[in-house]
């Protein structure tokens, strides 16, 4: 996916750490799958379905970055 977002003229970043905060201290990192264009989340899943796990785990992500859209991809 990424291989062809880049073809298609996108600007993307990969494994992007996002800080985690708690109590305005750094406690840890996520690391993105992809951010399309600086405003689109994509987190790439091996899985058969989308869970509620995988879906809590991008909204995790949109909270920490202050992005407003996540999208889940499995090939399925």
């Amino acid at each position: 996916m990424a291989h062809q977002l880049i073809k298609d003229g996108m600007r993307i970043e990969q494994q992007k750490p996002i800080k985690v905060y708690y109590d305005n201290i750094v406690v840890g990192d996520y690391f993105a799958d992809l951010i399309v264009e600086g405003t689109v989340i994509v987190e790439l899943k091996t899985a058969r379905r989308i869970e509620d796990i995988h879906l809590a785990q991008t909204l995790n992500y949109l909270k920490a970055t202050g992005l407003k859209l996540g999208v889940d991809n499995s090939p399925s």
